[in-house]
């Protein structure tokens, strides 16, 4: 004679009784009418037998345990009151067992807020590589990083493994994309920065670091910007000595900084802040790659330091020198 349904379970559910969060882990079916697997490959859990899964929603089980006949299907009766013991924080797995200290009833397991119930354990699916983003999904070699399976120099950006060292599209940081035509090296983006660096859509010139690109022109300083494509701004004169490499202007170029001219020993320099300060009119000291471009564009003083005298950053002009183009760097 086969026994009762209910004593039937009430002899299965010790079975599942878990060694984590708390006393009882209820145990469901799958209901695989439902979408099923997760969003890092095939599904990693056993069809076949139960499937105790705090992440899978739960619209897809079914409760082996029976309802009370005066409550909801899945509900139990504590008291007078009808409770589901999924997820009610008094009453989470069984009648009156409560989750306290700040936690909440994930599948009938007391966790914390952050936690989820994985075969009877509270488990973190952020950086927990045995359970990683799902129940169950286990990383082997790699490791968790905010919930997805990446190599121990990887990390998440937007649901995808990115090397930060070498990735244009996250260099350096996750979303930081590479101009076109750069590369990303050690997480800066570095070469030349494609058509988009001038605002008549071509590159005068290609510096080594950063996308600095040589906008020719012959505008006053006022209007530098306008050289510029939309995705590029003037570069201050900090990043033309640090991005130039061993390249030399082929034009006359503005910075972003109001340079200033001082001079030692018959050698000249360039600064923010020390030295004379240039005419309005004639705006300040620039980049020059002569006394007189293939513009037009003049510099009467060359060779000029930065800070210093010396070594030569190619800066210059300050007195009757009206117009040049721009240096343009990547927003």
């Amino acid at each position: 004679m086969r026994p009762p349904r209910s004593l039937a379970v009430l002899l299965f559910i010790p079975l599942w009784l878990g060694t984590g969060c708390t006393e009882l882990n209820p145990t469901y079916i799958p209901d695989w009418s439902g979408p099923t697997g997760d969003d890092q490959g095939p599904a990693k859990y056993d069809r076949s037998g139960p499937m105790p899964d705090g992440q899978i929603p739960e619209d897809q089980y079914k409760p082996i345990f029976d309802s009370h006949p005066a409550c909801k299907p899945g509900q139990i009766k504590c008291g007078n009151k009808c409770v589901d013991p999924v997820k009610d924080p008094n009453h989470c797995g069984k009648c009156n067992h409560r989750c306290g200290g700040g936690n909440v009833c994930m599948l009938g397991v007391c966790c914390a807020k952050h936690l989820a119930n994985c075969g009877g354990q509270c488990r973190d699916l952020r950086t927990d590589p045995n359970n990683c983003g799902h129940c169950g999904v286990k990383c082997g070699d790699k490791q968790c990083k905010s919930g997805l399976c990446c190599k121990k120099d990887e990390q998440n950006c937007n649901g995808k493994c990115a090397e930060l060292d070498e990735d244009p599209n996250n260099c350096g940081k996750c979303g930081h994309k590479c101009q076109p035509g750069q590369k990303c090296d050690s997480g800066k983006c570095e070469g030349g920065g494609g058509k988009a660096g001038c605002a008549d859509g071509s590159d005068d010139q290609k510096f080594s670091k950063g996308g600095m690109v040589g906008c020719k022109g012959t505008v006053p300083w006022k209007d530098r910007a306008k050289l510029c494509a939309g995705t590029h701004k003037v570069c201050s004169a900090d990043q033309w000595v640090q991005n130039r490499g061993w390249d030399k202007p082929h034009y006359n170029y503005w910075t972003n900084d109001d340079l200033r001219y001082f001079s030692s020993w018959g050698n000249c320099g360039a600064s923010k802040s020390k030295g004379s300060k240039c005419s309005s009119s004639d705006g300040p000291m620039r980049v020059c790659a002569s006394k007189k471009d293939a513009l037009g564009n003049t510099c009467n003083w060359t060779g000029c330091g930065y800070n210093t005298t010396w070594p030569n950053q190619y800066f210059g002009g300050c007195k009757g020198n009206k117009t040049a183009g721009a240096i343009c760097c990547p927003k």
